[in-house]
């Protein structure tokens, strides 16, 4: 009988947790929801396992529906943007010499 009841215990407790998942992904879980949620995830290494495994299952889904959409379309993935070529450095340090060089002169003009 121990058995049995173990057997209905974990299959209650994964079907609350599989019920309290889809409420979260489908964003109508209440707030006694969530909670029992944290606690179901805070106790059970099992119930975080699970709920990695299906949100990572969620993410994948939904990049292939967009990838398929996009290919659909005829538009091809955005690629991230290339990063703006940063004004040289040299040029600085340039500007700084010519500046020097002028204040140089200008110094050594005065004297005379």
């Amino acid at each position: 009988m121990t058995a049995q009841s173990e057997i209905r215990d974990e299959d209650a407790f994964e079907l609350e947790l599989f019920g309290l998942i889809t409420r979260y992904e489908d964003d109508v879980l209440d707030e006694g929801g969530l909670s029992r949620l944290n606690e179901l995830l805070i106790g059970h290494a099992v119930a975080r396992d699970i709920f990695n495994d299906v949100c990572l299952q969620s993410l994948a889904i939904g990049e292939a529906i967009s990838v398929e959409d996009a290919a659909k379309q005829g538009i091809a993935p955005s690629k991230p943007r290339r990063k703006l070529i940063a004004f040289p450095s040299w040029a600085y340090a340039a500007a700084a010499a010519v500046v020097a060089l002028f204040a140089t002169l200008y110094h050594f003009s005065q004297q005379d």
